[in-house]
């Protein structure tokens, strides 16, 4: 497992990004209101 601390909003509030590199899955932890905002800076496995 990795994990990668994001600051998000106004406010810098932490967002965290949990991925596991065998299974390429992921999530995202406490966006901080505005996921779709975070989730477009994704890119999908290729």
């Amino acid at each position: 497992m990795n994990y990668r601390i994001i600051p998000v909003t106004a406010f810098s509030q932490n967002c965290s990004l949990i991925w596991c590199e065998q299974t390429r899955l992921a999530a995202l932890v406490d966006p901080g209101g505005d996921a779709e905002k975070s989730n477009r800076k994704l890119t999908p496995a290729a």
